[in-house]
């Protein structure tokens, strides 16, 4: 899988768990498709291919402890100016939970949600 189908995968996973009032899909597409690409390619190829190979998922521990990690790393690359980063913290976590939790249920980017 490309960086491109990768990013291009997990902004419509994150579109649909995520409704932004007074937007239309395309327009939440294009905000999400904006936080994504600024965030996806310093996710490393190894954790890209855990996430896509991880079919019988880790543990909730595993998760929140991944996820501290990579919101902190991700972080130190990604500046939005004029936010602080705690808030970009913030804003880069729905992200990395979006990607761990196809981890957690043992989901891929490119299947139907299961519900």
């Amino acid at each position: 899988m490309t960086d491109a189908d990768f990013q291009a995968a997990l902004v419509a996973r994150i579109n649909l768990q995520l409704d932004l009032p007074y937007f239309t899909e395309a327009q939440e597409a294009a905000m999400i498709g904006w936080l994504v690409g600024k965030v996806a390619h310093h996710i490393p190829d190894s954790i890209k291919q855990f996430v896509l190979d991880a079919a019988d998922g880790i543990d909730e521990a595993e998760l929140g402890r991944l996820e501290d990690v990579l919101v902190g790393v991700l972080n130190t690359y990604v500046d939005i100016p004029w936010i602080p980063e705690s808030a970009e913290a913030q804003l880069l976590r729905p992200v990395v939970q979006a990607v761990l939790d196809l981890a957690k249920r043992g989901g891929s980017l490119t299947a139907p949600e299961v519900v």
